[in-house]
């Protein structure tokens, strides 16, 4: 673009996802999230060799988080990078799941810390009730 200099412009690209999932957290039940995604079967493209998982403090207590790469349209096949912390919504049966992806390996080790600094910035204040109401079964069901 006319103005910008004689140097091309860089772009760095990412992607990141805050989501919730239900998930009945019984004691010990972070320990065995962290368990079942070390060993779990290979998705299509990842290359095992870089999965990590492992627990982190935060300060809600403790996480699951997972580092992995695998193939992905992006929108020719290659490698991305993805990291993904699991943060118990303490007092409730739910999950903060953040996800954090990019084409760009280089930024994978900036990437995983920034999802690191996200999760321990997450404050779980006044919508304990709301989400206790919305995961309670509705008349007439078993749970």
């Amino acid at each position: 673009m006319p103005g910008l200099g004689a140097t091309p412009a860089t772009i760095l690209t990412g992607s990141m996802t805050l989501a919730w999932q239900e998930l009945p957290l019984r004691a010990g039940a972070v320990e065995l999230l962290a368990e079942f995604y070390a060993r779990a079967e290979v998705d299509p493209g990842e290359d095992l060799t870089a999965r990590r998982v492992g627990l982190r403090e935060t300060p809600q207590g403790k996480a699951v988080r997972l580092r992995t790469r695998q193939a992905a349209m992006t929108p020719r096949p290659q490698m991305v990078a993805i990291t993904q912390c699991f943060a118990p919504f303490p007092g409730t049966d739910w999950l903060a799941v953040l996800t954090v992806t990019t084409p760009d390996l280089a930024l994978d080790g900036i990437l995983a810390q920034l999802t690191d600094q996200m999760i321990d910035s997450l404050e779980f204040t006044g919508v304990r009730s709301e989400l206790r109401a919305s995961s309670a079964p509705s008349a007439g069901s078993s749970r």
